[in-house]
């Protein structure tokens, strides 16, 4: 039976995060807030530092299992680090997001 017919497929996941100033959401669109020209500075100034000096931020998922601290096994660990975009892209062309009022999802769900 073909994939698509049933049978179960492989699944990935891919982690995507991004540096920004919290402007507020834009319910309309759907999106945050755009940044500011002075923002988006300050923005590719923390960047550029990251860049520098090789800062990665580390992510993991745990699993509530219990009120003890220990009774939260870790699921999943991630290092995010930063890349160079490959051209001159303004904040609006470069970022897409999905929330989970968006897709359906429900951060609980993890």
């Amino acid at each position: 039976m073909p994939k698509e017919m049933g049978e179960e497929q492989e699944v990935a996941y891919r982690i995507s995060g991004w540096v920004q100033i919290d402007n507020g959401w834009d319910s309309m669109e759907n999106k945050p807030m755009e940044m500011t020209r002075d923002q988006q500075a300050q923005v590719d100034e923390v960047v550029s530092l990251m860049e520098k000096y090789n800062i990665q931020v580390s992510v993991q998922v745990q699993r509530k299992q219990g009120m003890e601290i220990k009774d939260y096994p870790v699921v999943a660990r991630w290092r995010l680090f930063t890349n160079k975009p490959a051209g001159n892209y303004t904040v609006a062309e470069t970022r897409q997001e999905n929330t989970p009022e968006s897709n359906g999802a429900n951060w609980g769900d993890i």
